[in-house]
């Protein structure tokens, strides 16, 4: 049993719905027992001192174990030229061993100049090579590792047309490629989760929604201790069959459970995989239909995945694939969903979206406005990221960061909406009240008794703060009753 915390001296945000503040809060066994009260005699005492106390946020959209451990070493983003992205991978190559291979991350064709393929990486006859684009939907690998994989099946996997120049997307990547990279061992994975989960505590957030595979969820996470670290709620990437549903249900605490099933619909604007309605400006096609979408599968996924009692959530960045989510969950009125990213919403499909929960990614939007002119024309960028269009129509939103895509950073998030037209009210909503429903809890978001006792502690009044130029830094994070960061 914990010692009480008793908050005091402070501005206290019961309720994220208002902006009212309460000057106390007393925590005991992990949950809210009072508010504006006298502290209980045996209490640790926290002087706020005048700072800013609000529930603990939420990131509802990112990838611990994969983030933390299986998506490269090597930081590509560094590169903005041909000959700095090839010296990368030579300079790594001198340090690996034989079929070790070099996995990098983060690169970006608009800062590179052009889409590398494996002319860019070393020939190396011992170390094959990867690179993953910057959202983890593209990928190029050399001649070292073409040698290794099996072209012809991957070839003819959607996404793998050009896998024979080095370059591969979407399914042909994660079920034809990746399959062949080395694992690392649960272990190394739970250690780099820790120290994850360490650098999101530090940025106030004390929930998480990840995507996970079920092997990961028993082998890494369950094992650790999540009472000092981290609330999870996971989604599964796997498919939603008997032995999941089972292995799942074992899941169902308040520190760990298992929200709901992911499914890919489409690719990624970046990749031009997005599945659009009209053609790309700048690119052959309208993007991929990907996953159960491309295998005609969308509306028998979703059945066997609210049966089972679990939320389906689905990535849809395109408005061809936002059109085929909303439609697919017509007359699931009150069953927990979500659609992720849903970075292009035509105007037609606007009537369908009202109460529906989007997962969405403020700080992906400066990368994603420096393209979309020329990736879709000036008239259809105007839908890119319009959050303060689907707040109108009656769309709740839920803020992510996609991490390791981006920093897991809710108040960069939140200023990155605030800059784009949202008010900080709003944007905190989603960093708390609608981030947790959106993960199906209802303790988190607020610090009204009985709610769970996770604070994030602010050194400025975010409502009086201006946005436009700074924002607020967090000073100590409490997680069910326990300090877990404080800024020295």
């Amino acid at each position: 049993m914990n010692r009480p915390i008793h908050l005091e001296n402070g501005n206290i945000l019961i309720d994220p719905t208002e902006t009212s503040c309460s000057r106390t809060l007393t925590i005991a066994d992990g949950v809210i027992v009072s508010v504006d009260c006298e502290a209980p005699k045996d209490a640790l005492l926290i002087d706020l001192d005048g700072r800013f106390a609000l529930p603990g946020l939420v990131d509802s959209h990112l990838h611990l174990v994969q983030g933390a451990s299986g998506m490269g070493e090597i930081d590509c983003s560094v590169a903005q030229s041909r000959q700095q992205f090839f010296d990368l991978y030579i300079n790594a190559s001198m340090q690996a061993k034989h079929n070790d291979w070099l996995v990098g991350f983060g690169w970006d064709e608009e800062q590179l100049g052009n889409t590398p393929d494996s002319s860019w990486l070393p020939s190396n006859d011992t170390v094959p090579m990867l690179a993953y684009r910057i959202d983890y939907h593209c990928a190029v690998v050399n001649e070292t590792a073409l040698a290794m994989l099996p072209l012809d099946e991957i070839e003819i996997m959607n996404g793998g047309k050009n896998i024979r120049n080095g370059i591969v997307r979407e399914d042909a990547l994660y079920e034809g490629v990746c399959p062949h990279l080395p694992i690392a061992s649960n272990e190394t994975k739970r250690k780099r989760v820790l120290q994850a989960i360490t650098a999101m505590q530090s940025n106030g957030i004390t929930l998480i929604g990840t995507m996970e595979d079920i092997v990961d969820i028993e082998n890494v996470l369950s094992p650790i201790s999540l009472t000092a670290q981290m609330r999870i709620a996971a989604i599964l990437l796997d498919a939603p069959e008997e032995k999941i549903f089972g292995q799942s249900r074992a899941f169902d605490t308040d520190l760990l459970h298992i929200f709901g099933f992911k499914a890919f619909l489409d690719g990624t604007l970046g990749s031009r995989t997005a599945r659009m309605y009209l053609p790309w400006e700048d690119a052959k096609g309208t993007g991929l239909w990907a996953g159960i979408a491309q295998k005609g599968m969308l509306d028998t996924w979703i059945r066997d995945v609210v049966d089972a009692g679990f939320a389906p959530v689905m990535h849809a960045i395109g408005d061809a694939a936002v059109g085929k989510a909303l439609k697919a969950l017509e007359g699931l009125d009150g069953t927990p969903s979500r659609i992720e990213h849903a970075q292009f919403i035509a105007d037609k499909d606007l009537p369908f979206i009202h109460g529906q929960m989007f997962g969405v990614q403020p700080l992906h939007q400066p990368g994603d406005a420096a393209i979309a002119d020329s990736a879709v024309g000036p008239i259809r960028a105007k839908q890119l990221h319009d959050w303060r269009r689907m707040l109108q129509q009656g769309a709740r939103l839920s803020f992510g960061s996609d991490w390791p895509i981006a920093k897991a950073d809710p108040l960069a998030a939140m200023q990155a909406a605030v800059l784009h037209g949202l008010t900080v009210q709003e944007s905190m909503y989603a960093s708390t009240v609608e981030g947790a429903r959106s993960l199906g809890s209802t303790k988190s978001g607020f610090l009204t008794k009985g709610s769970f006792g996770d604070v994030a502690i602010l050194d400025t009044n975010p409502f009086e703060c201006d946005w436009q130029n700074t924002r607020p830094s967090v000073t100590m994070t409490i997680l069910a009753g326990n300090i877990v960061y404080t800024k020295d």
